[in-house]
């Protein structure tokens, strides 16, 4: 799944400048690290959708956000030796905005200070010749929290650097050390799809059976998070997991998790949003009614997703720079093709962006996607339809009955065949 924090860089040129963006989740700061470290996985998305890596690299998903009082805060680092010109960049985001600060290195040491409304995740970019963000390629890269206190960074290098010092960054190390067993999981995967021969990258049922074992990962991730949420109702980090794990397919498991914990987090302004949240998805459950919308199709003319009622309808969200959306999209012509004499339709939602209609359209035609009525506001991220369905990445999809109830969600490969068989056969 991709999600807000990786588009940019999925679209633009591979460099550092495009990591971050306002804020991220579990996933989504996980995921900007790989993929800035790894640029040749960027490139790849942009050719040739190198699917399964980034379906894999999204699960390993270590680091939640947090929310906090405003503080200030203290960066010290030791890396290697070196001296100028290197510096260390870091981006991050405050208030809603975008913010890039940089350090010179002396000795290998460097040092940030400053203030954030809350604490929020930034990351540490070393360049080791002095260069501006955007001439890095492939650059070395680490994330750690921004909250009060001094944080402590350590190491010949920033990946691999010891992140110690105030209260919250230890104990993202202790959640951090918990999820090894994950993290390790998905690296094995990584590295046995990279070493894969091109023929076999391209067997389906090579590329199903990875997806298999990535799945028992994400199953064994879930596990890990609800057992600490369990076991730390008081945990800032149990709030942000309860955040990050909630969708509509998870509510009923993680809703009485947030019930659980303590009644300061719950009345704490996180805590209100993410009840405000559970609110939001109710309304997105199966047997919910979907929210209708309208939006414009290809050639600029309005549709709205009630005018489909009749039909077992699949609302699929997705993006023209979506690699793992990309590499959905022939299941999703397979089951259109099976099914469509059967009362079964789909409504592609493209959250393309301002500019990016050719590309939209483009993509539609390469992958086969015509026989189905498709449409986009262009706003990316900021379209209210994101809102509107709690959409944190995308493939996404919903299937409606003829009704416009929802009767399942994120329905992927072979399962969006064997759903519409339950009900269509």
């Amino acid at each position: 799944m991709v999600a807000p924090v990786v588009q940019e860089a999925l679209e633009a040129e591979v460099s550092a400048e495009e990591v971050v963006v306002s804020v991220v989740s579990v996933a989504e700061a996980s995921a900007a690290v790989e993929q800035v470290a790894d640029g040749n996985t960027i490139n790849s998305e942009k050719l040739q959708f190198n699917n399964m890596k980034n379906l894999i690299l999204l699960g390993a998903a270590l680091v939640p956000s947090l929310l906090f009082a405003q503080e200030d805060y203290t960066i010290k680092g030791k890396i290697g030796s070196f001296n100028s010109p290197a510096k260390i960049y870091m981006q991050y985001a405050d208030k809603g905005q975008r913010l890039v600060d940089s350090a010179a290195i002396t000795n290998g040491e460097f040092k940030f200070n400053g203030t954030v409304e809350e604490p929020t995740q930034a990351y540490l970019i070393l360049s080791p010749d002095g260069l501006p963000l955007r001439e890095l390629q492939n650059p070395d890269v680490n994330s750690l929290y921004l909250s009060k206190g001094v944080v402590n960074v350590a190491g010949t290098g920033l990946k691999d650097a010891t992140i110690s010092g105030n209260a919250l960054n230890e104990e993202m190390t202790v959640y951090k050390e918990q999820l090894k067993q994950v993290e390790g999981g998905f690296k094995a995967l990584n590295a046995e799809y990279a070493a894969a021969s091109p023929e076999k990258k391209e067997d389906e049922a090579y590329i199903a059976e990875l997806q298999g074992r990535a799945g028992e990962l994400y199953k064994l991730q879930t596990s890990l998070n609800e057992q600490f949420i369990k076991n730390n109702p008081k945990s800032y980090i149990s709030l942000n997991l309860v955040d990050e794990m909630l969708t509509p397919e998870t509510i009923a498991s993680f809703e009485p998790a947030f019930q659980n914990l303590s009644t300061d987090l719950k009345n704490s302004a996180k805590g209100k949003s993410i009840t405000e949240k559970i609110e939001g998805m109710r309304k997105l459950a199966v047997g919910a009614t979907a929210p209708d919308f309208t939006l414009p199709d290809t050639s600029g003319n309005d549709l709205s997703l009630s005018s489909l009622r009749g039909k077992y309808v699949l609302v699929d969200f997705w993006a023209s720079w979506c690699g793992p959306c990309r590499h959905e999209n022939p299941f999703v012509v397979a089951a259109y093709n099976k099914y469509k004499d059967k009362g079964f339709t789909i409504l592609g939602v493209s959250l393309d962006n301002p500019g990016k209609k050719d590309a939209w359209v483009k993509a539609i035609a390469d992958d086969e996607l015509q026989q189905w009525s498709h449409v986009s506001d262009l706003l990316g991220w900021q379209s209210d339809v994101v809102k509107l369905y709690s959409i944190r990445g995308i493939p996404q999809n919903y299937l409606l009955d003829q009704e416009g109830k929802i009767v399942a969600s994120n329905l992927r490969g072979a399962a969006l065949d064997e759903k519409l068989a339950d009900l269509l056969n």
